[in-house]
């Protein structure tokens, strides 16, 4: 097995973050999403959202890398839900081969050290109820603070909030 590194993503990276992101999207939601809301994302849709947040001081973005390819990533950003400037975990997608591997909470931990480091003593993120690996965000202690009907395509799902002290 070869060594897996977490770093900072790169403006370069854009359409590789992006393969990722969708075939994330497509082995984790399956049988969950309507299957035309998945059919419509692409890595072209999703490789101009990188570019952009990959461009912007508000967004930090890391990847897990293998031998030159990225098997995942995660992104942290500013919203303004619940509170204004709400430090979010808004990404962490990792393809399937790789879960297990403990690259997950590597991305995690990278997430939350970023934003300790930016003085923040919160952290929220979405996550669909029915998310197979919402276990996975559980077990680092968030507290779900709301849930709320989400429209994907037509579809209603539930989401959860989640809030981390840092």
């Amino acid at each position: 097995m070869s060594t897996i590194q977490i770093r900072k993503a790169q403006a370069k990276e854009s359409e590789q973050i992006a393969r990722v992101h969708v075939q994330s999207w497509q082995e984790t939601y399956t049988g969950i999403v309507n299957q035309a809301y998945l059919d419509e994302w692409s890595v072209e849709q999703r490789e101009r959202m990188w570019r952009y947040y990959l461009a912007h001081d508000q967004a930090h973005v890391f990847v897990a890398v293998e031998q030159a390819t990225i098997v995942g990533f995660c992104m942290t950003e500013l919203r303004n839900q619940p509170h204004e400037n709400s430090p979010f975990l808004g990404s962490l997608y990792l393809l399937k081969n790789y879960h297990g591997r403990g690259l997950g909470k590597q991305l995690f931990l990278t997430a939350l050290e970023k934003l300790k480091a930016d003085k923040q003593t919160k952290m929220y993120l979405y996550v669909v109820k029915e998310n197979p690996t919402l276990h996975f965000y559980e077990k680092f202690g968030g507290k779900v603070i709301a849930e709320k009907t989400i429209d994907l395509n037509g579809q209603k799902l539930q989401e959860l909030v989640l809030e981390y002290s840092l």
